[in-house]
């Protein structure tokens, strides 16, 4: 876990993998230079719960693969000095979400029925820092199926690229051997402290797990069940980010960066020949739709959205951009729209009752 500034939110983080029924896990927690009191609070933890190790950084500024990396560098570097045995199973966890009691066993049991499986993932909800629901689940769950009913839960490059699986690190649990296969396939001698690059400052979920399927070409499995919750907040890295032209311009560059770099993958530009420009489109559209819904100031974030337009131009017709937002935009606003106008007529029909 990489952590930068989450006093706020890291004792429910925290209590909720302490609270998980399987008691038999080790957390190494990244404090990336924070400056609002993260730091003693994990250093406290730490001390009462020695599952837990705590490594210090200064600020890197590279958003959370950085973190990331160094958790991995330090846990191998543990694993040499004697210091912890190594484990099957790997997860990566965000400092500001949160895990059912179940989502780790849930997802252990689902390694045990399907041994040659290299990743299992789960679902995901969206939620506020006052654990209100949002929306979600996502992928939807069918509970008399597993995820991608055609594949038998099993993921496809096209389905997750596509966002038809779920890609986050935080659904992720991955057999350690399978870890170490992708280090070593893309990082050689490095294999052993880096699973991101450099340059990947946004969306590292996203380029890790295209990478990692495209590496390990084997199938992965998905449990009908929501794993962790990600909390949805204004001073959240997905949220905040983006707020400035220089911020913006950094994830312009990061995204077509990170697209050239999956569709130079062989088993992807094969299965995805024409897809390139289609995906960063609906990344660029995602990007300026955050900005819709938590820029505060208008002026700031029509501009925000006019930049994301001019970049998706330079690479694909405005018209299939402006079609991946409006379809971003129906499927996160509408449903809420319809729910909030539900409940409010269910509470004036609560209402007329009382008063008849």
């Amino acid at each position: 876990m990489s952590a930068y500034n989450a006093a706020q939110t890291l004792p429910l983080t925290l209590a909720s993998i302490a609270a998980q029924d399987m008691p038999y896990w080790r957390l190494i927690v990244v404090n990336d230079g924070s400056t609002d009191g993260t730091g003693a609070f994990l250093d406290q933890v730490a001390q009462a719960d020695p599952r837990i190790q705590v490594v210090h950084l200064p600020k890197s500024g590279g958003g959370q693969g950085p973190g990331l990396n160094a958790a991995w560098a330090h846990w191998h570097g543990a694993i040499a000095r004697g210091d912890m045995l190594e484990s099957p199973t790997v997860g990566f966890f965000d400092a500001d979400d949160w895990l059912p009691q179940d989502s780790l066993s849930a997802r252990l049991e689902a390694f045990s029925e399907n041994p040659n499986a290299p990743v299992v993932y789960g679902a995901y909800q969206r939620t506020t820092l006052a654990s209100s629901f949002i929306n979600g689940p996502f992928p939807p769950i069918d509970p008399n199926h597993t995820f991608l009913d055609e594949h038998a839960g099993e993921v496809s490059t096209e389905n997750l690229l596509h966002s038809r699986c779920s890609y986050q690190l935080q659904g992720m649990l991955i057999r350690t051997d399978a870890l170490l296969t992708y280090a070593k396939a893309l990082y050689g001698e490095d294999a052993h402290t880096t699973l991101f690059p450099a340059w990947c400052l946004h969306a590292a979920d996203y380029y890790f797990a295209a990478t990692l399927y495209a590496t390990l070409q084997r199938p992965w499995v998905g449990i009908p069940k929501v794993v962790f919750y990600f909390c949805t907040h204004p001073n959240s890295v997905t949220q905040s980010r983006g707020q400035t032209p220089a911020q913006r311009q950094a994830i312009i560059a990061t995204e077509r960066q990170m697209n050239r770099a999956i569709f130079a993958i062989p088993a992807i530009a094969k299965t995805m020949r024409h897809a390139q420009t289609w995906i960063l489109g609906e990344k660029l559209a995602y990007r300026a739709f955050i900005q819709l819904l938590w820029n505060p100031h208008p002026l700031q974030r029509l501009r925000a959205i006019t930049d994301y337009a001019w970049a998706a131009k330079q690479d694909l017709a405005l018209w299939p951009w402006l079609r991946h937002f409006g379809r971003i935009f129906a499927r996160a606003l509408l449903p809420q729209a319809v729910n909030r106008a539900l409940s409010q007529w269910a509470q004036l029909a609560r209402e007329s009752k009382v008063t008849c």
